[in-house]
């Protein structure tokens, strides 16, 4: 027996796909409800308007690609080895989510993105962000604002990502770890 997905669900499916083909101004509510079945008034039931709607997605995929960056985590492992596995397991996210991958790259550049108001609108949830508390506090990553350690740690898996997808060609595993490497000397004190 299929599980019934729920309207609310359908909603954020068919916005991923049409905000990942289109970007959030190509992707009207209107547009919305009649490719995901479910009424304009239906929408709102959920989402007070366009941008909290944009800003729910948006909350989710970054909880999935927290939680896939932290996947089987050795807790105890040095913070240049946690560094590591962390960013090898965004890369990977990146390959096998495209979607959410285009959506978290346009919402990290547009003026939906809330960080620096609040922990909610960051980059990555809190289990990454205390990872680079502690890494400072250990003295093991540079002194800089949180804010702008977690847009390194994005974004140079990101670039790698989007250069793969491109090209239709995947970096082999030695290569993705010079560029792991070269990432964590760019943020380790």
């Amino acid at each position: 027996m299929k599980k019934q997905i729920s309207r609310r669900d359908k909603v954020l499916q068919t916005a991923l796909k049409m905000i990942s083909d289109g970007g959030f101004h190509a992707s009207p509510m209107s547009e919305l409800a009649a490719q995901s079945g479910v009424a304009v008034g239906t929408i709102y039931h959920h989402f007070e308007s366009k941008e909290a709607l944009i800003h729910a997605l948006y909350l989710e995929c970054r909880d999935r690609m927290t939680a896939e960056m932290m996947n089987l985590l050795d807790t105890k492992a040095s913070v240049a080895k946690r560094f590591e596995a962390i960013w090898h397991n965004l890369h990977t996210y990146f390959m096998k989510n495209p979607l959410e991958f285009s959506l978290l790259r346009q919402y990290e550049s547009s003026p939906f993105i809330q960080a620096g108001t609040d922990e909610e609108g960051a980059l990555f949830g809190k289990p990454v962000l205390d990872f680079l508390r502690d890494g400072i506090k250990a003295g093991k990553l540079k002194k800089q604002k949180l804010s702008v350690l977690a847009a390194l740690l994005f974004n140079f898996p990101a670039a790698v990502a989007s250069v793969e997808m491109k090209e239709g060609k995947k970096q082999g595993k030695k290569e993705l770890q010079e560029l792991s490497e070269m990432c964590w000397a760019s943020l380790k004190k």
